[in-house]
Formats: structure tokens, C-alpha cells, sequence
């Protein structure tokens, strides 16, 4: 049901695809990879969960798991694409650090642009050649990539998640957003990051401004919003995909924060679209 949106065997094999494509009108979609899309020519909209977004030539959206995207160009575009999972990157913990930030519509100063867009093109030549320590290489240039745009976005003051956090709650956010789906706790975060119980709790809370539970709960719920408007999945099955271990307590929560059932959601969604 939710597997990987491509059967391109480089990103299979390699776990990373580069290409250069038009940008066509595309609609809403989601997949298991992260995805950096650099706009080299033209412009249009994007809407990334529900929120509207520009693009031109030097914009560039970098794409979460599971974030439910759609593309618009207003005339020809094109843009370079790169795809990539977690294990494309031998040093993890850049993940970690960069996972709370937010990377959409950023619109990166010219110089910034041309590293980035040359580190991309490195790396589709890596993998095609697959020459000795290729593998180290890609796994260089991907740091580099995401260095870069972490850079943009302090100096923007872009970061979203855990503004003033420590890397062990950058790591808790980033362990959060990733197994969010799985049956996880405070208990297993704080293993993961290797802090005490209760000054994880306390801590998580300062920073990130709600306690773990709700957080968690929140992200949650906001990916079952984008399954109950944009999939014909059962409300049963999308309480479970989304890592509700009961659809009793899933539909408690989702009316609490959202004051109507999710099937009146659904319904007042389809109205909507219809009107």
C-alpha cells in the first residue's frame, strides 16, 4: 500500500536517484523517501500538507517521508531531483540533526545554489560510474548537500522543531517522525537518544513546548488528516498505519483536536472539493 512511489533500480540498488525532469502538473502524492527538489527554470505553486508554496528558478523544497506533496508550474519548469532513504548516508546522525528543520520554499542565495547543484551532479556521476570508494564518496556529497541547506536555514531562521534544543532532543524529534507509525514511548526515545527517563520528558516538553505524548499524538494525527482526505483507505486501517493501537482512542483524540469524527471529516472534505 505504501511502498516506494518508484521502481527505478537505481534508487532500489543504491538507495539514492538523481535526474533532471520537466515539472508537470502533479497531483497530491507520498512516499517513503526524503526528496530535494533544486528549480532551475520556471515557476507555479506547490502545496506540501495543505500549505500553498511558490517556486522559481533557485527555489528549493526538501520533501519528508510521508509528506503529502503537489506540484502546479505555471509555465515550463525544470528541476533537479534528488531521491534518497536514510541508509544512503553513512554517518546517520545527519539526520538527526537535520530532521526538525524546515527546508520548504527555501530560496538559496546564488553561490550556495551552484554547490549544491554541482554536489548533486557529483553524485548522479558516482553512481553511474560506481568507481572505487564510490560508496564513501555519495555518502560524502549527501553531508555536504544537507550541511548546506542546514546552513540556509539558520541563516534564514527557518528551523521549526526544537528552536532552542540540544542534539539528544533533535534526536528524540528526528526517532519520533521516523517510527511514529511503530508502537514507540517516551521509555524506547530516551534509550535511543541515551538520557534518563525523566529528564527527557522534562526536557522534551521545554523545548518542543508540549509534552512527548501529545507531540506524538499530533504528528500522528496530522499524517491520518492527509490519509483520510487524500486516500480511499477504511478510517480502521488508517488509525493502524498510523500507529493508533485502537480505532476507539484514535477517533478520541482526532475529535478532541479537530471537534468532528474523521469520517464527518472525510464527508465535510469531499463537500468541499465538490463545491
Amino acid at each position: 500500500m505504501y511502498k516506494f512511489s518508484t521502481t527505478n533500480p537505481i534508487l532500489i540498488q543504491k538507495n539514492i536517484l538523481v535526474l533532471q525532469r520537466q515539472v508537470c502538473d502533479t497531483p497530491v502524492h507520498w512516499h517513503d523517501f526524503y526528496e530535494i527538489e533544486v528549480f532551475l527554470r520556471g515557476s507555479g505553486t506547490t502545496v506540501i500538507n495543505s500549505k500553498t508554496y511558490p517556486f522559481h528558478a533557485g527555489s528549493i523544497f526538501f520533501i519528508t517521508p510521508g509528506d503529502f506533496h503537489s506540484y502546479q508550474p505555471n509555465e515550463f519548469s525544470t528541476a533537479l531531483n534528488l531521491s534518497f532513504v536514510p541508509n544512503a548516508i553513512e554517518y546517520s546522525g545527519i539526520l538527526e540533526m537535520l530532521y526538525p528543520l524546515s527546508y520548504i520554499a527555501l530560496d538559496v542565495e546564488k553561490v550556495r545554489l551552484g554547490r549544491i547543484t554541482n554536489y548533486i551532479l557529483q553524485l548522479a556521476e558516482e553512481i553511474e560510474t560506481d568507481q572505487f570508494f564510490s560508496k564513501k564518496y555519495i555518502s560524502y556529497l549527501m553531508s555536504c548537500i544537507l550541511i548546506e541547506l542546514q546552513r540556509e536555514n539558520e541563516k534564514n531562521n527557518l528551523i521549526t522543531d526544537g528552536t532552542d534544543s540540544s542534539l539528544p532532543i533533535r534526536k528524540a524529534i528526528y526517532y519520533v517522525r521516523t517510527h511514529f507509525k511503530e508502537e514507540i514511548s517516551l521509555e524506547i526515545v530516551a534509550k535511543f537518544v541515551n538520557m534518563p527517563y525523566s529528564t527527557l520528558s522534562k526536557q522534551f516538553a521545554k523545548h518542543v513546548g508540549v509534552p512527548f505524548k501529545e507531540y506524538l499524538n499530533n504528528i500522528r494525527l496530522e499524517y491520518s488528516l492527509n490519509l483520510i482526505t487524500h486516500s480511499s483507505e477504511t478510517i480502521t486501517d488508517i488509525a493502524y498505519y498510523c500507529g493508533f493501537n485502537s480505532l476507539s482512542y484514535f477517533q478520541r483524540v482526532f475529535s478532541k483536536k479537530y471537534h468532528m469524527t474523521p469520517l464527518a471529516y472525510r464527508k465535510l472534505h469531499a463537500e468541499t472539493e465538490r463545491k
